[in-house]
């Protein structure tokens, strides 16, 4: 990206000249990430595209209130997992984390995807959003403290924790 502005950037632009240029290259450069986190986080692609496009609408709305020297893609990630949390509490969507794997038909015997599935199902909440944005968005482990709004040791803790209980899940689906 050598010569194109960085998101805190573009993000100062739109909020301080209401620059919408600089606001549709933000959502051009995190649109498709932000859905497949969503959708992974709700295990539903079209709740995913509802919450992604909420999280954009409220970065509109609060431009204003962006703190520039916080990273632009944390700050989208925490509102967008705000929202994920908000949908699962208010809703009967259960968060599967892994909800942009393709299905497996019913008829068809179930295979490593389905078993990866149901494992991180299983795993609580803040160890299965950690895993999602280290794993899946490549997020370092200040920016998912950040996201999730937690220090960096408890996010080391949640990867760490989540990485040993994924194993063992998968380790215990192999053995049955």
């Amino acid at each position: 990206m050598t010569g194109e502005p960085s998101d805190e950037a573009l993000m100062r632009r739109f909020a301080e000249r209401n620059d919408a240029q600089a606001f549709g290259l933000l959502v051009a450069r995190h649109k498709d990430e932000l859905v497949r986190y969503a959708a992974r986080f709700l295990g539903d692609h079209h709740a995913g595209e509802d919450v992604a496009q909420e999280a954009f609408v409220r970065v509109f709305r609060n431009a204003a209130s962006f703190d520039g020297s916080r990273n632009f893609a944390a700050w989208l990630y925490s509102i967008a997992g705000n929202l994920c949390r908000n949908e699962t509490r208010n809703s009967r969507l259960r968060p599967l984390g892994m909800g942009s794997l393709p299905e497996v038909p019913s008829f068809a015997p179930p295979g490593p995807a389905d078993d990866i599935r149901k494992a991180f199902a299983r795993l609580p909440d803040a160890e299965r959003e950690a895993l999602m944005l280290r794993e899946f968005h490549g997020m370092r482990y200040l920016e998912i403290a950040e996201a999730m709004e937690a220090p960096v040791g408890s996010v080391r803790g949640w990867i760490h924790r989540g990485r040993l209980r994924l194993r063992e899940e998968l380790e215990k689906e192999a053995r049955s």
